[in-house]
């Protein structure tokens, strides 16, 4: 039963993002609920340019970065339903792709699902703007130039001994999507910027929706991307230029837009590619976009189900999926550049969703987005896995002491998934940093960890309540807490 959105549970909602927003120092951000075929809420938070101070809200426009991938596979959708190409095709037929055989050859659907055997590339060819925005980069980083087509097949060819069989892995892979946007621009005669801006954007009324930031330059409502350096670099929260929007970047991530509009985005695809009596792409078309592609059996349908302790994630054309989502199927895809993270996520057979942008790149925004929908879907609060962990972990940090407090004082820190031991006090026979993992994952509020030892084997320690007091049990060691950190 989906939730009632009343002032109590939207006020919630509001509490949870704020929250996590002061404590990683996030500047703005700007979320949307979908319920019953429209917008049910909307909330901004934050600044979307601090220096200016000014608020952010729902028409504040961010750059989308990886959810631009279902756009792209939006329009390649529409390229099949008009007959100019076909998922199966060889990418060699319309690009000089000189990897993959003749009768194994590298097709669109490999570019769409991650399938293709080409590891992640990009990488390599961005560490100069990520050092110009004063980000460290390792020492010996190669600055691989890309200022073209040539140069991108040079490097695309050139990385043969690095490729995978077809199928068979999952190499997540931004240039794949590089290759999809070429391949549109030839079929389609025109840039793929320009026909999905006529044959998505356009048809949506995504009036806030662009691949070019220069759009918005009388715009003041674009946010300001920031980035916040490491402890041991002060901390600070600083600004980030619009450095991404490089060519072979906007097809993969290149989309600049607000909560208002991709509201109608997410409404098309929950209705099965029509919104308000417009027709995007067919149900059918949609559909494919949203169900599995990965093949059983494979390393990469290994690698992905595992993405949730239930086993069930998978990926379609652009999105990923999620077959037991709180018992719910459940679609959508994150995104992340430096100074922008969002997340978008719905549950079609509920006609419910979720998305939302922030000026500051996060993994923070997929867990609250995540955990506002499952609350919405009518999950309760102590049911749901990152609000009831996340809360039982901090319980579990702090400082404890054992009998012999010169030498036995411990820190243990950790907010999910893991924690961490540390000594307190440095000395010869201190323990070194250890790092625990739950001994059952799927646990809500584990007591018992594990570390691996030599061999292999699994070293178990555990937690106990007493009294109300922590105690923590480290083979012959028992700690009790003493303090916060």
């Amino acid at each position: 039963m989906v939730l009632e959105l009343n002032k109590s549970n939207l006020n919630k909602f509001d509490r949870l993002i704020a929250e996590e927003m002061a404590k990683m120092k996030i500047g703005g951000l700007s979320y949307a609920i979908i319920k019953d075929g429209k917008v049910a809420h909307t909330q901004g938070f934050g600044a979307r340019d601090l220096d200016k101070n000014l608020p952010a809200d729902e028409n504040t426009i961010y750059r989308i970065a990886s959810i631009t991938k279902s756009f792209i596979c939006t329009a390649i959708m529409r390229l099949v339903e008009e007959g100019r190409l076909k998922v199966t095709d060889p990418v060699k037929n319309y690009l000089p792709l000189e990897i993959g055989t003749e009768d194994k050859p590298i097709t669109i659907k490999h570019l769409m699902n991650h399938t293709s055997g080409i590891p992640e590339l990009a990488e390599d060819t961005f560490w100069y703007y990520l050092a110009r925005e004063g980000v460290k980069i390792p020492p010996n980083t190669k600055l691989i130039p890309m200022s073209s087509e040539n140069d991108f097949f040079r490097l695309i060819n050139g990385a043969g001994e690095f490729y995978h069989e077809l199928d068979q892995y999952f190499h997540y892979n931004n240039y794949g999507y590089t290759m999809l946007g070429m391949i549109i621009t030839k079929v389609a005669g025109k840039d793929y910027r320009e026909f999905i801006k006529e044959k998505i954007f356009q048809p949506l009324k995504m009036e806030s929706t662009s691949f070019y930031p220069e759009d918005f330059k009388d715009n003041n409502n674009l946010a300001q991307g920031y980035h916040v350096n490491p402890a041991d670099r002060g901390g600070n929260t600083r600004k980030i230029g619009q450095w991404e929007n490089r060519w072979e970047r906007m097809a993969p991530g290149g989309i600049y837009s607000c909560v208002k509009d991709m509201v109608a985005y997410v409404l098309m695809h929950i209705n099965g590619g029509t919104y308000r009596d417009v027709k995007i792409i067919s149900k059918e078309s949609s559909q494919e976009m949203q169900r599995n592609s990965l093949l059983p059996g494979t390393m990469a349908e290994k690698v992905v189900s595992n993405y949730s302790v239930y086993k069930s994630v998978g990926y379609g054309y652009g999105f990923r999926t999620d077959s037991n989502f709180y018992g719910h199927i459940v679609v959508g895809h994150s995104g992340g550049s430096l100074g922008y993270g969002s997340n978008l996520l719905f549950i079609p057979t509920l006609n419910i969703g979720i998305v939302a942008m922030a000026n500051y790149m996060t993994p923070i925004i997929i867990e609250v987005t995540s955990s506002i929908l499952a609350l919405l879907a009518g999950t309760p609060e102590e049911n749901i896995h990152i609000l009831t962990e996340k809360n039982h972990f901090k319980k579990l940090n702090g400082i404890y002491e054992g009998f012999n407090e010169a030498l036995d004082r411990i820190k243990i820190t950790g907010e999910s998934s893991v924690l961490v031991i540390h000594n307190v006090d440095k000395h010869e026979f201190a323990l070194p940093p250890t790092v625990l993992y739950p001994f059952d994952e799927k646990t809500l509020k584990p007591m018992e960890f594990y570390t691996r030892m030599p061999g292999g084997a699994k070293f178990i320690v555990f937690f106990e309540e007493i009294d109300g007091t922590l105690w923590f049990n480290y083979e012959r060691f028992r700690f009790r807490k003493i303090g916060k950190i």
